[in-house]
């Protein structure tokens, strides 16, 4: 690059400090002003057990894969704090093959004495494996962020390898410089990026998304790249060398390119997103989030009597049914191709334990056995709580004194699970396909798991309620189920709608305690705990419950003529879906797969 490139631009750096160096001095070497805004900072304080533990067992390993200086730096510090320890100094050539990602990554190795055996020809995550020969049957060691996208251990775990994926550092946001934020208020030409967390945390900073839009935005490689863009970034620049000098040389080659093409706006725009929007079927073609009748699950209210089909007032289109009308239900949903239905029950009468909620001759135990005569391939799931068998409406037993600690009326935990174990069993008994627990008592797919396999029914399938919030959108159902409680409400045990990692340590306790599948109710304003619970637990189904209050907002304001149901219940479902989840509990499901269709 010809001295002066950069003459006078003002170019952000956001990389952290202790790496920044070397683009801060190579952008004065060109004639620009480098402003430093560390955007991350590397915390390297540990403890980092997995990573130690891979350490002590490192000559089990055939290849070491670093992904990034900062892996390349902690890996070399940990090698060197383990012949410190041991007072023997580094031994000699090890049995493992280090592999690199870049340039920049081999020289950090380098540097600290690591011999670099490989290396791809595109330092991106996907070409590694490419690199490094023979895997099958290989142990592989990759030390990482915390925040390191899992595309290395994917593609060698796709090749046959072991592979060890471990944190050997955090990746946390740097405090701004309130100078360099100074200087961001007044303009700069660039933002460089050089990795996916300097882009996030840069976007959090004030002022930042404003005066980026007024810049060049020049990242590192591909998966930087995307990072940005997601978070709302216009990227002009991306490195086809993924290193500091490839940055560089790109950002001085696209102002020198812009310059000759700034009288002709149009020759800028080689990207256009808008060249596969022509037409429904390229639109279908490259479709990402495809809705299908089989994501459906319906819920079904079952009441007592003969030929009940009585419409809920607040919930235009949904019925209460009786035993006899289930047939033709079955039938209906049979022919859309919806394959599950979740049952809630209305009983004869009720009481302070909800006897008939595991009555044998119970509603809901009817149901199951007349919709397996009915229709015996329907998937049939069982609500199993106590809210609309109990005189108080609550999810479980109430303290009447028997607890001073406690306030009066409040659900006790501990004793509401047997009850549950127990309709969980009669339903089992009566046929049910799956159990659903409701109730968000702690605890509770732990007894209900126990009692089914005391009982027999070891292969029968537990769908949590993992993350069910304390929320206002479940006003319509309290009519359909005649489930409202008789006062107070349900906050002591369904989740703050404020929380989000309250919600993982739900949804882990349920898996530890042997859930099958798990869910998040509601689904309409929870849609980043959707993805937030796709993302931790990919391991299980997911299912999200498109509750009554969403679907009948969407029926009150299709019926005043302010919306298309039909494309805002689509949209809606699609967005749930996208989120990440498996399947949708809705009551729009029989409409929707009219649509569908």
């Amino acid at each position: 690059m010809r001295p002066g490139a950069l003459e006078g631009r003002r170019i952000v750096v956001t990389r952290q400090a202790s790496r920044s160096a070397g683009l801060v001095e190579a952008i004065a070497a060109l004639g620009g002003r480098a402003i430093a805004l560390p955007a991350i900072r590397i915390d390297s304080s540990g403890p980092f057990p997995e990573f130690e533990a891979a350490l002590r067992d490192l000559d089990s390993y055939d290849f070491v894969v670093v992904t990034s200086a900062n892996a390349a730096v902690a890996l070399a510090a940990a090698l060197a704090g383990q012949a410190a320890d041991s007072g023997k100094g580094r031994p000699g050539r090890p049995r493992w093959k280090c592999v690199a990602i870049g340039k920049g990554t081999a020289s950090a190795l380098e540097a600290a004495g690591i011999e670099v055996a490989a290396m791809p020809e595109e330092a991106v995550s996907d070409r590694i494996a490419a690199c490094m020969g023979a895997v099958a049957g290989k142990r592989v060691l990759v030390p990482g962020s915390d925040l390191a996208r899992a595309v290395v251990g994917r593609e060698l775990r796709a090749l046959g390898a072991s592979v060890d994926e471990v944190v050997a550092y955090r990746t946390v946001a740097a405090a701004p410089d309130p100078a360099a934020l100074a200087e961001l208020g007044r303009g700069v030409d660039a933002v460089l990026f050089t990795s996916p967390s300097t882009a996030r945390n840069f976007a959090a900073l004030p002022g930042a998304m404003e005066q980026a839009g007024r810049a060049t935005i020049a990242c590192i490689g591909p998966v930087t790249e995307s990072a940005a863009r997601e978070l709302g970034f216009t990227v002009a620049v991306t490195a086809a060398d993924h290193s500091e000098e490839g940055l560089l040389e790109a950002l001085v080659g696209y102002w020198r390119d812009d310059g000759r093409k700034s009288m002709d706006p149009q020759a800028r725009i080689i990207n256009r997103p808008r060249r596969l929007r022509n037409g429904a079927g390229l639109r279908a073609l490259v479709r990402e989030t495809r809705l299908s009748p089989e994501d459906f699950m319906y819920p079904l209210f079952v009441t007592h009597g003969k030929g009940v089909r009585h419409e809920i007032s607040s919930m235009p289109g949904v019925f209460q049914l009786s035993i006899d009308e289930l047939e033709r239900e079955a039938a209906e949903l049979a022919s859309l191709g919806i394959p599950a239905v979740m049952l809630f029950g209305l009983p004869e009468a009720k009481d302070a334990v909800g006897s008939e909620n595991f009555a044998e001759d119970g509603i809901v135990q009817q149901a199951i056995r007349g919709l397996k005569r009915a229709a015996p391939a329907l998937v049939v799931a069982t609500d199993v709580c106590l809210c609309e068998y109990s005189e108080s409406g609550h999810c479980g037993l109430l303290n009447h004194g028997g607890h001073p600690g406690l306030p009066e009326g409040y659900v006790l935990n501990d004793e509401t699970l047997p009850i549950l174990a127990r309709v969980a069993v009669s339903h089992a008994l009566a046929g049910a396909d799956i159990v659903a627990p409701s109730g968000m008592m702690d605890g509770m797919v732990a007894a209900i798991r126990a009692g089914l396999d005391g009982a027999g029914y070891e292969q029968l399938p537990i769908l949590s309620y993992s993350v069910k919030y304390a929320s206002g959108f479940y006003g319509p159902f309290r009519d359909a189920a005649n489930g409202a409680p008789a006062f107070g409400d349900r906050s002591s045990h369904q989740m703050d709608p404020a929380n989000s990692r309250e919600a993982l340590r739900e949804a882990r306790l349920d898996l530890e305690e042997g859930a099958d599948m798990l869910m998040v109710k509601p689904a309409l304003a929870y849609l980043d705990i959707i993805r937030q619970t796709r993302e931790h637990f990919p391991e299980l189904p997911l299912a999200a419950y498109n509750v009554s209050g969403e679907y009948s907002m969407v029926k009150a304001a299709a019926r005043n003529g302010w919306i298309d149901e039909k494309r805002v219940a689509l949209e809606i479902l699609t967005g749930i879906k996208r989120a990440g989840a498996d399947f949708i509990i809705t009551y729009h499901a029989k409409d929707a797969a009219r649509w569908i269709s």
